[in-house]
């Protein structure tokens, strides 16, 4: 392609009097001015795509939230239910006269599952 552009170019370059290497820059410029215009043009697509997917991620986000929601909510209460339990359980313990009073670290070991 570019040497088809050259020659074309070159022919009526010369016939106007200028020389090969002249014709050989105007050839480049020619296509360097292409080129940069279809990178606009991939520039501009690129800028609309992005947006495109940024849209859609916003759309995911927020299904995504209320689905987690439905999942997690059920799971951290039966989780702090376990865990109130587990400590109404060592406080019991505790009132009554048999055992003496938990340490801190009795306490730290029984709530971070280090028993």
């Amino acid at each position: 392609m570019l040497l088809n552009l050259a020659q074309s170019v070159e022919e009526e370059e010369v016939v106007k009097g200028l020389g090969t290497d002249t014709v050989f820059l105007e050839a480049i410029r020619s296509l360097l001015e292409n080129v940069e215009l279809e990178l606009v043009k991939i520039e501009a697509s690129l800028i609309e795509s992005k947006g495109e997917i940024l849209d859609l991620a916003n759309k995911i986000t927020s299904f995504s939230v209320d689905d987690y929601q439905r999942i997690l909510l059920p799971l951290v209460n039966v989780y702090l239910h376990k865990q109130i339990e587990s400590f109404a359980e060592v406080y019991a313990n505790w009132k009554s006269e048999s055992t003496p009073r938990p340490s801190l670290e009795l306490l730290s070991n029984h709530f971070t599952g280090s028993r």
